[in-house]
């Protein structure tokens, strides 16, 4: 058993009016507990408080005659009119109440998908950007290579060029030999068949290591063209980052606001 707020009198749970005052028992729904604004919580109070002063004052009041009788049922009608409207009023601010809390619930599932969806593409941005980086980083280690390669060959070109000039002074050397002794002409002329041969040879060397210094140079530029290429798509990858971090930090924003105003209307 329950008792009325206003006379205390007790009354079986589900009744909607004491049969006593005449109180209405209706209770709020559950979805409204924490949610109904402070002035509406005052009003009701202050009807509340009113109603059980005037409950005091009947039962204080001596036996009435039948005209005050008649005007307190009149006024017991006028007043049973204001509470059916206050009542009436209460129903609707309830229901524009609980209209406002689902469409905030609604908002906030909303803003948490498109969160959880934003979150899903920042970490396919970070993954693109580990492996272009890593790529990025493969490149400048294939890059140094073929610079060591180039260095290597420019210093083997080098080389040979050398080793050319000194077979020229020789071959210089040895003609001029020749003029002076044509006792030795035929061994020397040998000896220049083979100088020939082995500055043919070193020239054939020569030759393949200015192609094999142009192809690497080719494959150098290639290497970093495409570098250059990786660098744009790192800072279009970037650019597209920081625009998805702006906005979930936007959102965040949003998302914070509304469970700061759904935790507001709790609280109520």
């Amino acid at each position: 058993m329950k008792n009325c707020p206003v006379c205390n009198s007790e009354y079986t749970e589900g009744e909607v009016t004491c049969q006593i005052c005449c109180w209405d028992l209706t209770p709020y729904p559950l979805t409204f507990v924490g949610q109904l604004p402070d002035a509406y919580i005052s009003k009701e109070k202050v009807k509340l408080n009113w109603a059980r002063e005037i409950w005091v004052k009947h039962q204080q009041l001596p036996a009435l005659s039948a005209a005050e009788i008649t005007q307190l049922q009149q006024e017991k009608t006028r007043l049973e009119k204001v509470i059916h409207q206050i009542q009436s009023q209460f129903a609707q601010e309830r229901s524009h109440l609980q209209l406002q809390i689902e469409s905030l619930n609604h908002e906030k599932n909303d803003l948490s998908t498109k969160f959880q969806l934003l979150e899903q593409e920042r970490s396919q941005l970070q993954s693109q950007t580990e492996t272009i980086t890593k790529e990025k980083t493969k490149i400048e280690q294939e890059r140094s290579h073929l610079q060591n390669q180039v260095a290597q060959v420019t210093q083997e070109n080098e080389r040979l060029l050398q080793k050319i000039e000194t077979y020229e002074r020789k071959r210089s050397q040895l003609q001029a030999t020749i003029e002076s002794s044509k006792q030795q002409q035929k061994h020397l002329q040998d000896y220049i068949k083979k100088l020939e041969t082995e500055k043919s040879e070193l020239q054939n060397q020569v030759n393949s290591a200015q192609i094999q210094l142009s192809e690497i140079k080719l494959r150098l530029l290639n290497v970093e063209q495409e570098r250059n290429h990786l660098q744009e798509q790192l800072q279009k990858v970037q650019a597209e980052l920081k625009k998805v971090n702006d906005e979930l930090k936007r959102l965040r924003e949003r998302i914070s606001s509304s469970s700061s105003n759904d935790n507001n209307l709790w609280n109520l």
